[in-house]
């Protein structure tokens, strides 16, 4: 069921991007007031989801509030932790033993949804009590994760996105080592482990903020990357025929402009820097700000959602 204060959000809409500046005005303080109080209940819940947890193969997706919160993101990821350790799952997820999946370790992510980076903080926070390391890309896109599962030749992934699912919505994507989507063999026992924790002890081994804190200083178990500049390099390994700075020079010197729709997405600021060198005033970006409710648009690419 979807919480209340989403769907106060969702009325405000029309407010928000209509054309009365003072409703606007008015709207505008009502959400952050909203989310600020969202922000609050995801972080102390600890309500199992109301909607049956199923990890497919594009991970788990559910309702904020009503389904992911901090506390259940928490057994998600121990639930997976779990799976991973499983010497059972080791061909599956592409790794030898524990000891190549640990120090390999986990690419983390998230989109440009609210909690995105709190979510991504208790998934590191609990990898690394298991002495997994931690590869994080912070706001990154799908594409960029897998590329970066390759160019730093992780074990496995975590993807906080729903993908074009509306701003009620959150997500979880977990890609094992060859970047791709994740087969039964290894979202089957993810689900059934993670079902037992929502709705049974709750149990997990996590570092506390003290400890997180001083394993982030150390580069060998935590360390931060540039997505774009290793989907760059993927693209030269995999793509040696594309010639990223010839197709620069060429728009550089044609008439060609370039617009590009964000979608208030995690592609925001992307293509700018893939396509360094281009004079500014050739590009057009819309919907390339920062906003939680994605302009009040679908968000499945559409000339309406423009």
């Amino acid at each position: 069921m979807t919480h209340p204060l989403l769907l106060e959000l969702e009325s405000l809409v029309p407010d928000l991007y209509g054309a009365d500046e003072r409703a606007q005005r008015r709207a505008a303080a009502k959400r952050d007031e909203l989310f600020a109080e969202l922000r609050r209940f995801m972080a102390t819940s600890e309500a199992p989801p109301e909607t049956p947890m199923k990890f497919g193969t594009s991970g788990w997706r559910g309702l904020l509030a009503s389904d992911f919160t901090i506390a259940n993101v928490a057994c998600v990821t121990q639930a997976l932790v779990d799976t991973v350790m499983d010497p059972a799952r080791h061909r599956a997820l592409g790794v030898t033993d524990n000891d190549d999946l640990r120090r390999r370790g986990c690419v983390l992510a998230h989109d440009t949804r609210i909690m995105g980076p709190e979510f991504t903080e208790t998934a590191a926070r609990i990898l690394l009590a298991h002495d997994i390391r931690v590869i994080t890309l912070g706001m990154a896109t799908t594409p960029e994760v897998s590329a970066a599962i390759a160019e730093t030749n992780a074990a496995f992934s975590i993807n906080f996105t729903p993908s074009h699912n509306p701003f009620q919505y959150h997500g979880y994507k977990f890609n094992p080592a060859d970047g791709g989507p994740a087969t039964k063999e290894l979202t089957g026992p993810v689900t059934a482990r993670a079902n037992e924790l929502l709705h049974g002890t709750r149990t997990v081994h996590m570092l506390d903020e003290g400890a997180f804190a001083a394993e982030k200083s150390n580069p060998s178990r935590y360390r931060t990357e540039d997505p774009i500049a290793l989907y760059r390099r993927a693209l030269a390994r995999r793509l040696p025929f594309f010639d990223l700075p010839k197709l620069i020079d060429r728009i550089k010197a044609s008439d060609i402009e370039i617009f590009i729709d964000n979608g208030f997405g995690a592609t925001r600021g992307k293509y700018e820097r893939l396509l360094e060198g281009i004079a500014p005033e050739k590009i057009h970006v819309v919907n390339g700000s920062e906003d939680y409710l994605f302009g009040g648009k679908s968000r499945e690419p559409s000339a309406a959602a423009s």
